[in-house]
């Protein structure tokens, strides 16, 4: 360039131009502002920015470059999660900066429900520290039996799983949730004992019992199904059974399933469980240990024919990793 008649060789740099990104977090419904929501800004690198709404319910970001960004938004103020949701799509939202600045992206939240009620005993009595699970939710009532469960999407149901030391669990019927409505004063009743119980015996078609065979029920105060071998009698006893909706069935020929639905402390006996199984002599029997040689007690053992995709017997492993499956064709 020429500057006062004087000849400069220098180098000119190009600024890029910067952006404003902002709005409010408002009510839906009501189109109030919303403070305590935290809203992240990113891009492809990662966090660009972080702002958290206040009284106003505004959130801002400047001097930012233009490009592609992600933005998302949720409740960091606990008051403020117990009473809004985002929508579960809509909580993170593609921007994209170019030309001009964004100052009115309003991003909504939806009005949340709850549920709310006690936890009590047969005499009506208040549990104390009874353990509440609903989904991936948590909490344990308080000294007076009361329980919440706060900040929930409405239009859904529900079910509460409820367990005290001492109690037979409960597990409530499904609870569905309206906007506007939340389900208060919700009674959940615990009766004392170890849970429900079922006894009956196996037989096949001719009357005779079968030993060994394996029986399962759902529904059990363990995350998994409940199973027990009949004895030489073909008698079984299912014990820890949770209140409510239960199916007993064999394994693997299916009699016709017992569907039961239980209270707490119940005692249900005599079932017959009838199987398409003959008296057979043939058995197969071993030990199952993992790779320390030390013995595996769970899980199921099952013997079969591969060619025909078919199992012909099923059984589990006893305390020392042992196992017995009988009622075998000779020759399979």
């Amino acid at each position: 360039t020429e500057a006062q008649g004087r000849s400069v060789t220098g180098t000119m740099s190009l600024v890029q131009a910067r952006h404003r990104l902002g709005g409010r977090i408002l009510d839906k419904v009501t189109s109030q502002s919303i403070a305590g929501v935290r809203v992240t800004l990113a891009d492809s690198s990662g966090k660009a920015g972080e702002w958290v709404s206040g009284i106003d319910g505004r959130y801002a970001f400047a001097e930012i470059q233009a490009g592609h960004y992600t933005l998302s938004y949720e409740a960091v103020d606990p008051l403020v999660a117990a009473k809004y949701y985002p929508p579960s799509a809509g909580n993170r939202i593609m921007v994209n900066l170019s030309g001009s600045d964004i100052a009115d992206l309003d991003l909504v939240m939806l009005p949340a429900t709850f549920i709310a009620g006690k936890v009590l005993d047969t005499d009506d009595r208040p549990v104390t520290s009874a353990l509440l699970r609903m989904d991936n939710r948590e909490t344990t009532s308080t000294t007076e039996g009361q329980f919440r469960f706060a900040g929930l999407p409405p239009g859904y149901r529900y079910v509460i799983h409820c367990s005290a030391p001492g109690f037979g669990p409960v597990i409530t019927e499904e609870l569905r949730t309206e906007v506007g409505k939340p389900l208060e004063n919700l009674i959940i009743r615990l009766a004392r004992g170890q849970g429900a119980s079922a006894s009956g015996r196996v037989v096949n078609r001719q009357g005779q019992p079968i030993e060994s065979y394996l029986v399962t029920c759902g529904q059990t105060l363990i995350d998994h199904d409940l199973a027990v071998l009949t004895d030489k009698d073909g008698r079984f006893r299912l014990t820890g059974i949770r209140p409510g909706p239960a199916r007993v069935r064999t394994r693997p020929t299916h009699a016709k399933d017992a569907d039961l639905r239980l209270s707490a402390n119940q005692e249900v006996k005599d079932l017959e469980l009838v199987v398409d199984q003959p008296i057979l002599p043939g058995f197969v029997s071993g030990v199952i240990v993992d790779e320390n040689g030390q013995p595996v007690t769970t899980g199921y053992v099952r013997a079969g024919i591969p060619e025909e995709q078919k199992t012909c017997g099923m059984t589990i492993p006893d305390a020392q990793g042992q196992f017995r499956i009988g009622n075998l064709k000779p020759g399979t």
